[in-house]
């Protein structure tokens, strides 16, 4: 079974969150450019676990990444990994929220 998280915090910004999650050894993130997802993002990616960081911005044509959390200004999308308990914990640590999980 596959699953995938997404965090959001509506005060902490695309640059902080990397940071603090660098800090706390938890992902090494490389810096990223794409208007799709909202200018500058940060991804990490190892031995199948990604975890991206990125504004819930409007896109050109109008349309926000994630609607249904608009209230979120910084969104954490996070797939592959096996230490989800793990990551939880620190995320919430940092001041990240919970917003949705999908198993498939």
């Amino acid at each position: 079974m596959k699953r995938f998280d997404l965090y959001g915090s509506g005060s902490l910004s695309v640059h902080d969150i990397a940071q603090a999650l660098g800090e706390c050894g938890l992902a090494t993130f490389t810096e990223r450019e794409s208007s799709y997802k909202g200018g500058v993002y940060f991804l990490h990616k190892l031995n199948g676990e990604k975890i991206s960081v990125q504004a819930n911005g409007v896109d050109p044509e109008g349309y926000r990444a994630e609607p249904d959390f608009s209230d979120m200004s910084t969104l954490v999308y996070v797939s592959g990994s096996d230490r989800w308990t793990e990551l939880e914990d620190s995320f919430r640590a940092i001041g990240l929220e919970l917003l949705r999980t999908e198993q498939v």
